[in-house]
């Protein structure tokens, strides 16, 4: 592979090998960056991604379910609503504890989201009981698809699966991807599906790992989010704004919203230790955590956190 899968322009020559981490399995695997945009991406797709994502990866893990009680579903979405109108009411009420994303881009309780690569759905359950109504998601490496009694469900498909079912099309406010556009193998058909769901003046939030930063450029093979194979994409700023202009969308916001894992979980890889193996207390003092933790801050406010969270508008 010499051509970047994102623009197609020509691959550097230098090789990385990366070693399979999180679970220690220590399999090696070559990535190489994009000379024009930026992108770095593994070389060769793993013949069976799901392997990769067994029932002990942490997305599959639900660790709670909820009910759908009527009465105090309607008393937190008018909570909601409240909070995010910042009305007399949100002074009155108890502000429900929201995603910092959600201060990002205007919605509401009656906003319909769909979100991908949602694993086994703890996040939109989390959502649901914030009092969103319309909350819907996928993951192709689910067991299968779950309809949860709250009303949530999450399909086992591809968001080109969906795209292609005629009630499904412009009819969503605002389509999520945190954290698994870089575990897709086809980039563009992923934005270009996202772009045929959305309404008109919908919006596209996508979160994922950075390589313009100063992880990638300190840590290199040893960056925790490589997170190889299951990674195949760690874009730069400049790729993922490509990627998304190419299917129709423009760039409204970019926030960078790293934290003290860049650190912490590097320097496990270059002690050699697995992210799943629990050492973290004889590794790091408080203190060694919480200078890390202000280092994020900083280089958030630099624009060289190493993951950020992009808001696209559907232009057109």
């Amino acid at each position: 592979m010499n051509h970047c899968r994102v623009c197609d322009k020509f691959l550097d020559s230098k090789i990385y090998n990366v070693k399979e981490m999180y679970f220690g399995k220590r399999e090696v695997f070559q990535y190489r960056q994009c000379a024009s945009c930026g992108c770095l991406q593994i070389v060769e797709f793993p013949r069976d991604l799901g392997k990769y994502y067994p029932s002990t990866y942490y997305s599959q893990i639900i660790k709670k379910r909820y009910s759908n009680n009527k009465l105090l579903s309607r008393f937190r979405e008018i909570r909601l609503n409240a909070a995010l109108k910042q009305n007399l009411a949100s002074i009155i009420l108890t502000k429900p504890n929201l995603p910092e994303w959600v201060s990002w881009i205007k919605v509401n309780s009656k906003s319909k989201i769909f979100d991908v690569g949602c694993g086994a759905g703890q996040s939109l359950l989390k959502l649901r009981k914030k009092g969103f109504l319309h909350i819907e998601g996928l993951d192709p490496f689910i067991n299968e698809t779950v309809s949860y009694s709250c009303g949530v469900n999450v399909f086992k498909k591809g968001l080109s699966d969906i795209a292609k079912e005629p009630n499904r099309q412009d009819s969503f406010d605002l389509v999520m991807m945190h954290h698994s556009l870089e575990h897709i193998p086809d980039q563009h058909l992923s934005i270009a599906s996202a772009h045929k769901v959305l309404k008109q003046g919908g919006r596209l939030l996508i979160r994922i790992p950075i390589c313009s930063s100063w992880a990638w450029e300190h840590y290199r093979e040893n960056w925790v989010q490589l997170d190889a194979p299951r990674h195949l994409f760690l874009h730069s700023i400049k790729s993922i704004e490509r990627l998304a202009n190419a299917h129709g969308f423009v760039l409204e916001q970019t926030y960078f919203d790293s934290s003290e894992f860049q650190f912490i979980g590097s320097e496990r890889y270059l002690r050699n230790i697995p992210l799943t193996k629990k050492v973290e207390a004889e590794l790091f003092s408080k203190v060694d955590i919480e200078t890390y933790r202000q280092k994020a801050i900083q280089l958030n406010k630099d624009g060289m956190g190493d993951q950020a969270g992009f808001v696209f508008a559907k232009s057109r």
